[in-house]
């Protein structure tokens, strides 16, 4: 049985972060719902999150283009990556933009951006990492099982 040639992942996952974002500040928009005081400390953790999600996108990035793969799914993988923020999760891009969400919430104000992060999570897993793992787990066989086997899919 020879392997595909992609993941036949159809979407380009940040848009599903983006759309629960959207969905979240239309339904803050109908149904206001604020976290803290304003400025606070749900402001500044929402700082930090964003701060993490960027560094995390950004290594994972160099980490993928260095080992000579890509990070979009709809392209061929080339190896595995193991090293960097990839040693902690398999999915170091996806839980960014997880934290983005979570980040855009806390840093407006707004529960719900933060709460629509879970059907963003559930979305981004059925479209797109089990689209991925089945594909990594044809192309690469045990390596792919034996690195699934000793790292988390989001943390």
């Amino acid at each position: 049985m020879t392997s595909p040639q992609t993941s036949g992942v159809k979407i380009f996952p940040p848009l599903i972060q983006i759309g629960a974002i959207a969905i979240g500040f239309l339904i803050e928009w109908i149904v206001p719902v604020r976290i803290g005081d304003g400025f606070g400390i749900v402001r500044i953790a929402g700082c930090i999150l964003l701060a993490i999600a960027g560094a995390l996108i950004a290594s994972a990035a160099k980490i993928m283009f260095g080992a000579g793969t890509t990070p979009n799914p709809t392209r061929p993988s080339t190896v595995i990556v193991t090293s960097g923020p990839f040693r902690f999760t398999r999915n170091p891009m996806y839980l960014a933009w997880e934290l983005i969400c979570i980040g855009v919430g806390l840093v407006a104000n707004v529960l719900w951006p933060v709460l629509m992060a879970l059907p963003a999570a559930i979305v981004t897993r059925k479209l797109v990492i089990d689209k991925e793992e089945r594909y990594l787990e044809q192309k690469f066989g045990a390596e792919y099982l034996t690195y699934k086997s000793r790292v988390r899919r989001w943390v």
